[in-house]
């Protein structure tokens, strides 16, 4: 094991500051509008289809 670090890894003065460095949040991932009208549509349209397969399974059941 080396005694001493290499140059580029030692430390050659005082800590430029005292609060410790923090990266930011992260950033939060948006739709632009024409995207999220999209996701609506799709969303609707494959709930109502779940819907409505559910009430013919449903409706076929009893027979």
């Amino acid at each position: 094991m080396p005694e001493k670090l290499p140059e580029e890894f030692a430390p050659t003065g005082p800590k430029l500051s005292k609060l410790p460095v923090r990266p930011p949040p992260p950033l939060r991932p948006a739709l632009f509008s024409d995207e999220a009208r999209f996701a609506l549509r799709l969303a609707l349209l494959a709930g109502g289809t779940e819907l409505a397969a559910w009430a013919w399974i449903g409706a076929t059941a009893g027979r």
